[in-house]
């Protein structure tokens, strides 16, 4: 019969050689967003997944993260589809952005390595819901908008009221493939947004200047 004190070395060695080793944890989400337009609600939903694992480098103890998925899209009838991106501003680079993600999406829950903290089920605020944007021409990236959650009446007049935002645990498959047959330009060699540049380009602070195909899917390599 092992002792209780060495019961607890052992958990301790265990938990230390699952951080060193460089093992990803894994979290796998449905998001899915509901917007009220008249009497009606309408619904849209994708899996995400967010792998992390501790930094293996000395001078970063910072957690190093992965996401996996699309993002979330609304059919809303007379509109056109409204989509939920990776896209926060003022996050200018890979690194800054998938921790502003993984904050947001967590609910303001701390998003660590093992995510103990984080219930089965929870709400996004407003403040908290990712970007929201919409085409006016859903042919042309360009022609890309950015709509306030807290006034969605200013991009489609009084009839729609809110959005409301619910994030849960799930093990379902991440999704793919739905943003090549909504906008099949996302798929372009380039960066859509900005003919001739690369998908990479200058960060200026600008609105469509921040916007590239990584804001719809994400797909990074585990």
């Amino acid at each position: 019969m092992i002792h209780s004190s060495k019961k607890r070395a052992l958990m301790v060695i265990g938990v230390a050689a699952l951080l060193l080793c460089g093992c990803r944890h894994v979290t796998r989400v449905k998001m899915a967003a509901t917007i009220h337009a008249g009497n009606k609600a309408y619904v849209g939903s994708s899996v995400q997944e967010y792998s992390c694992r501790k930094s293996t480098h000395i001078m970063n103890d910072l957690d190093e993260c992965r996401i996996r998925g699309e993002a979330v899209v609304v059919d809303v009838p007379g509109d056109g589809p409204v989509f939920l991106i990776f896209n926060y501003p003022g996050a200018h680079s890979h690194t800054a952005m998938v921790q502003e993600v993984l904050n947001r999406v967590s609910g303001g829950i701390p998003f660590d390595v093992t995510n103990k903290d984080l219930p089965e089920s929870w709400p996004l605020s407003t403040d908290q819901m990712p970007m929201m944007v919409r085409f006016d021409n859903i042919k042309d990236p360009t022609s890309v908008q950015q709509v306030d959650p807290n006034h969605l009446q200013a991009t489609f007049g009084r009839d729609v009221s809110d959005i409301r935002v619910m994030v849960e645990k799930t093990s379902a498959p991440v999704t793919f493939g739905r943003m090549e047959r909504i906008i099949p330009w996302i798929s372009n060699r380039g960066n859509p947004f900005h003919p001739g540049y690369s998908v990479a380009i200058p960060f200026t602070g600008t609105f469509i200047d921040d916007m590239s195909p990584y804001d719809f899917v994400w797909n990074d390599k585990k």
